[in-house]
């Protein structure tokens, strides 16, 4: 029996090409560090070219903001996610908080604070990850205020 595999759309390829980017930056970072994270890892641990690499990010610090904002919003969902599946008693503010600390304390988020303490001395980082911090915070202001709005 022959199997025949369907041919990825262009976009789907463009898609996998850029998580794959995201994950091993957050990898890199959370695995080395912020000094020890090159491009020539990044794009060896994806496996992909520098000109994939290059296609999709600009410059490292857009990189390594993308890759944050790729953490936040994987944690926002899973914040999303997890709290939902709760039994509608449990579905507290104390709860709500202990659930987002919970996922502060994660390897992933590691990366971010790796970027945090680096972009105290980088302009260029420090740029993309104000936009991306402000993000988070109006997006978990927003759902707390969804959850509980009377509190």
């Amino acid at each position: 029996m022959t199997r025949t595999r369907e041919r990825r759309t262009q976009a789907e390829r463009r898609a996998h090409t850029h998580a794959a980017l995201l994950d091993a930056t957050t990898r890199c970072l959370v695995e080395r560090g912020y000094s020890r994270t090159s491009t020539n890892d990044i794009i060896r641990i994806a496996g992909v070219s520098r000109g994939a690499l290059l296609h999709h990010f600009a410059s490292k610090a857009e990189l390594l903001g993308a890759a944050v904002d790729h953490v936040v919003t994987r944690c926002e969902v899973e914040f999303r996610e997890s709290f939902a599946a709760l039994p509608v008693a449990e579905r507290t503010l104390e709860r709500a908080v202990d659930q987002l600390w919970d996922l502060f304390r994660g390897p992933s988020f590691d990366a971010a604070l790796e970027l945090l303490v680096a972009a105290r001395t980088d302009r260029e980082l420090r740029v993309v990850l104000q936009d991306v911090l402000a993000r988070f915070e109006r997006n978990v202001s927003a759902d707390f205020a969804m959850l509980f709005p009377a509190t």
